[in-house]
């Protein structure tokens, strides 16, 4: 499928260059726009609304 369609992607609080999706109430997936490949994303984490804080205090801490 697009990856542009349906919601569109924000930028994460706090990061410069991680980016995520949510799926509703449920899903979230974490990811940035690739360095070397254009059009391309590399995908970084997933979560479920419970975790979504964890997850994020951990990719800013990792990736930013």
């Amino acid at each position: 499928g697009e990856f542009k369609s349906g919601r569109k992607a924000r930028k994460l609080a706090g990061s410069g260059s991680i980016y995520y999706k949510r799926s509703g109430g449920k899903a979230r997936l974490f990811f940035r726009y690739s360095a070397t490949e254009r059009r391309a994303i590399e995908i970084l984490a997933e979560s479920n609304k419970d975790q979504e804080q964890d997850v994020i205090d951990n990719l800013i801490q990792d990736y930013d």
